[in-house]
């Protein structure tokens, strides 16, 4: 085992696989040694054709530039559900907007005509309480406005397709038996 003393002067980690900057400095070397990425083996990597080598960690765990590389998957959703995604946002914020107004206007119309109307049992100004409870019951009279029953069909129909290919003896291959 040889034994070396020295210190390592590098780049911060970074995701850049193309450049990496280093300075190797020792009290058996007299001048400081500059390393560059032909020097450096990142994770993964095979050595070929040699017969040994030294190494010296570098970055870990997270800090390995190969691990800063990686982003995570992209979610696939068709454009069919990104419409439906679109449009169901839509209508909720059509059916906020309603919520809002039908509360305000019946505020308005409980402020000005509870006095003539006593056997209602209503406040002649109400707060922020009962302005809540009014946009609660607007919410659940417009429920019906969205859809579920859309993205549940969307489902089965995609169920029935899936199963109208798995049974199409058109796409059948003989040589693998797959479908």
């Amino acid at each position: 085992m040889l034994g070396f003393d020295g210190e390592i002067a590098c780049d911060v980690p970074n995701e850049n696989l193309e450049k990496w900057d280093a300075n190797l400095s020792s009290v058996q070397i007299p001048e400081p040694i500059t390393l560059n990425i032909r020097q450096l083996l990142l994770r993964g990597t095979t050595l070929r054709n040699t017969e040994y080598v030294y190494g010296i960690p570098i970055y870990i765990g997270n800090e390995t530039k190969i691990m800063m590389n990686s982003k995570p998957c992209p979610t696939k959703v068709s454009n069919v559900m990104k419409l439906m995604n679109t449009m169901l946002f839509q209508v909720f914020m059509f059916q906020l907007l309603i919520i809002l107004l039908f509360a305000s206007m019946s505020m308005i119309w409980q402020a000005n005509n509870a006095e003539g109307h006593i056997y209602l049992g209503i406040e002649s100004n109400p707060g922020f309480d009962m302005f809540v409870v009014k946009m609660l019951t607007f919410w659940v009279a417009y429920s019906h406005m969205i859809p579920i029953s859309l993205y549940v069909m969307l489902e089965v129909v995609k169920l029935g397709q899936a199963y109208l290919i798995r049974k199409d003896v058109t796409i059948y291959e003989k040589d693998s038996g797959f479908t």
